[in-house]
């Protein structure tokens, strides 16, 4: 009984002592800031990250996702006709008129690239403009094709070579000139080995081109000058891309089979190649029909699903074939998670495009015309692309 006293006496003088207050008093403080402290990070974890800039006051927001919206188109020429409705005086052509009433679509994407079907040669020596190999367009294609919004031309493909070196050297000066960037044929072997980045609105990306050959098969065509379709070049450039950073590995292809009415075995096999070994948006250009789409898994890290369209038709081309005529601008956006890294596909859609061909024997300006569903279904200009059952991937259809 002396002993249980005793005890009760020496737990009231630790009870009554003031460090047993202080410690109760820190103890609940503590509990309160850690409550605090789990409240601040639920709250970090929701739709955005903020970092205080030190010495400033003004806060930054990250957002969780981000978004780029790309836009990609087939084949851009300098056919005769073109060059005929492009002329305004001797020497002097404006292709803009071409593309007034496109340049809107092309413009609200944050990336726009198209297939360069021509070579900016110059007329010196003896040179002259043509819409037939040797083709040869004025540089005013250029500054037109950069003034409708394109970002990116690839220069991988048949008619690249068309003008030898110096159509290759001239080519990409003028692009240079004009800020469009490029790639598929090269006037250095550093370049050719070279693989940009890009990074835009906080996804890093690689595009790449390749011919599978030349309309003018000089001894260049098979040199580095010219992205050739090679698995084994395609594999290590994939590769290489991923080692400098990209995210994201597009490709442009320019198959050269102008005739078909559905992708080849060969255009299949190159394309789920690239697939299987890394890369994630297959382009396809040449023929100048329009194939399907389709939606497939990747083996990038970062991304989860891919797609490939075989073919996206003609842009800026015209000929006496209707199914010539006619394209689509496919846009793609992809969806960024800041916090897993991860890159997903969203809305994957296209604009049908077309020159009609009333204007073709008119004498006003000609322009490339986003078609409508409704006119793509009574079948008055765009003859080709399939209906909606026939795409695997089941992009929207602008209206």
């Amino acid at each position: 009984m002396y002993k249980i006293r005793s005890a009760e006496l020496m737990l009231a003088r630790i009870l009554n002592s003031k460090s047993f207050i202080r410690s109760m008093i820190i103890a609940n403080i503590l509990m309160l800031a850690f409550l605090i402290f789990l409240r601040i990070m639920k709250e970090y974890q929701k739709n955005a990250y903020s970092i205080k800039v030190p010495s400033s006051s003004q806060e930054y927001s990250i957002p969780a996702s981000q978004s780029l919206k790309m836009a990609f188109t087939g084949s851009i020429s300098s056919d005769p006709y073109i060059l005929e409705k492009a002329q305004i005086s001797p020497g002097i052509y404006d292709f803009s008129p071409f593309l007034d009433d496109i340049s809107s679509i092309i413009t609200e994407a944050d990336w726009a690239s198209g297939n360069l079907e021509t070579v900016f040669a110059g007329t010196e020596n003896g040179v002259s403009y043509s819409g037939v190999t040797p083709v040869n367009a004025p540089d005013n294609l250029a500054v037109s094709l950069k003034d409708a919004g394109f970002d990116f031309l690839a220069t991988g493909n048949t008619h690249a070579c068309d003008h030898d070196v110096n159509g290759i050297v001239r080519t990409l000066s003028i692009l240079d000139k004009y800020e469009l960037k490029h790639t598929g044929t090269f006037t250095e072997w550093s370049e050719a080995r070279n693989i940009p980045v890009q990074t835009v609105n906080g996804i890093r990306f690689s595009i790449l081109s390749y011919s599978e050959n030349s309309a003018k098969e000089s001894a260049i065509a098979k040199t580095f000058r010219l992205n050739r379709i090679k698995k084994l070049a395609i594999r290590r450039d994939i590769q290489q891309a991923k080692k400098e950073g990209a995210e994201v590995v597009i490709i442009y292809f320019d198959f050269a089979e102008i005739n078909g009415n559905s992708p080849t075995y060969f255009q299949k096999d190159i394309a789920n190649f690239s697939i299987e070994n890394g890369a994630d948006i297959i382009i396809g250009s040449i023929p100048d029909k329009i194939f399907e789409i389709e939606c497939v898994e990747t083996t990038n890290p970062y991304t989860e699903q891919g797609l490939i369209a075989y073919s996206l038709g003609s842009f800026l081309a015209t000929n006496e074939n209707p199914y010539s005529n006619q394209g689509v601008v496919l846009q793609v956006s992809l969806q960024k998670d800041q916090r897993t890294q991860t890159i997903q596909i969203g809305d994957v859609s296209m604009v049908p495009v077309s020159i009609p061909l009333v204007t073709m024997a008119s004498a006003s300006a000609p322009t490339i015309v986003p078609v409508t569903s409704k006119a793509l279904y009574n079948g008055n200009w765009i003859l080709s692309i399939p209906k909606p059952k026939f795409w695997i991937c089941r992009p929207s259809m602008k209206e």
